[in-house]
């Protein structure tokens, strides 16, 4: 009986416990959860409805293409296609920023195994494109991108009619980079690598196809593009400027050249590419130098592209 008892005993301790369990599972919210929850419900909806309008705004605008007239021969030339159209993205556009940090990483690389770089400028389409150069027997002196293209024009006359002369800021357009890479013979120069960038007024639409391209030999290797819709403002130029050892500055020869007389070990150069992410291509100039400041030529270039390269003419090694 005593046992039993106990038994009883227990079985009604848990129905108790379990009764007052399902009330309390039972009772309601109360009107400050319920005011919180329906405040933390409004703040969710509200910030994921802007971010959806944010994307589909930019996602439209980003998927944008358009068909581009640019003439067969360019087309051979650029991307060796038989065809006198392409279809490119409008900026700003981030998966055209993904083909561009792909052309920065080999850039950094072309350029940290080179032993030169030369940087010409030039206006039409490029078509000296070897992958080595011949080189006499009695050494030149190439520290100067100018020194560079008399002798390519020695070797590939064809140049001379391509590549614009030019000391330290160059007037043109488009412009070709030469990534020299060391060579095992005493008579030739190995090319590493070619850069080019062509910026190509379009008229409908409106506006400029920007081409960034790597090449060896003819073959190329990587590239991308985009197209920027008419702006107001500066030209996205010039593409690069060249900065003369400092040594040189004993021979007065103009404020225009004798301000960019300041490398103290190795001639440089600043590098620009146009940016896909970017709105425009042109941008109004803001800033505003004194004529002896090289900056003057370029301080323009300020805040229009994230791909700023400096990029020494003789890497060290």
């Amino acid at each position: 009986m005593i046992t039993f008892s106990r038994v009883r005993k227990s079985q009604s301790d848990r129905v108790v416990r379990v009764s007052s369990e399902r009330g309390r599972r039972a009772r309601g919210f109360t009107l400050i959860e319920i005011l919180v929850a329906s405040a933390l419900t409004a703040l969710t909806f509200t910030a994921g409805a802007m971010l959806f309008q944010a994307a589909t705004a930019n996602g439209k605008r980003g998927a944008m293409l358009v068909d581009l007239n640019l003439g067969t021969p360019l087309m051979e030339n650029f991307y060796g296609l038989s065809q006198n159209s392409i279809s490119a993205y409008v900026a700003p556009h981030s998966g055209r920023g993904v083909f561009a940090e792909e052309m920065r990483e080999r850039f950094n690389e072309d350029v940290a195994g080179a032993v030169a770089v030369f940087c010409l400028g030039r206006n039409g389409m490029n078509t000296v494109r070897p992958t080595t150069i011949p080189y006499p027997a009695t050494p030149i002196r190439m520290d100067t991108p100018e020194a560079f293209r008399l002798h390519l024009v020695s070797q590939f006359p064809e140049a001379a009619t391509i590549f614009s002369s030019y000391r330290v800021v160059p007037a043109t357009t488009n412009g070709t980079i030469f990534i020299m890479g060391p060579s095992a013979l005493p008579n030739e120069l190995l090319v590493r690598a070619i850069y080019e960038i062509d910026l190509v007024p379009h008229a409908g639409p409106a506006g400029t196809y920007a081409s960034v391209r790597r090449y060896v030999g003819t073959s190329l290797t990587n590239y991308y593009d985009i197209f920027y819709e008419s702006g107001a403002g500066a030209l996205f130029q010039p593409l690069f400027v060249s900065f003369e050892r400092e040594a040189r500055a004993v021979v007065t020869e103009g404020e225009a050249i004798d301000r960019f007389k300041k490398a103290k070990n190795y001639p440089f150069y600043f590098v620009w590419w146009p940016d896909p992410e970017a709105m425009r291509l042109e941008q109004v100039a803001t800033a505003i130098y004194p004529s002896s400041d090289p900056r003057e030529a370029y301080g323009h270039m300020g805040g229009r592209t994230s791909y700023m390269f400096t990029v020494p003419l003789f890497p060290p090694h």
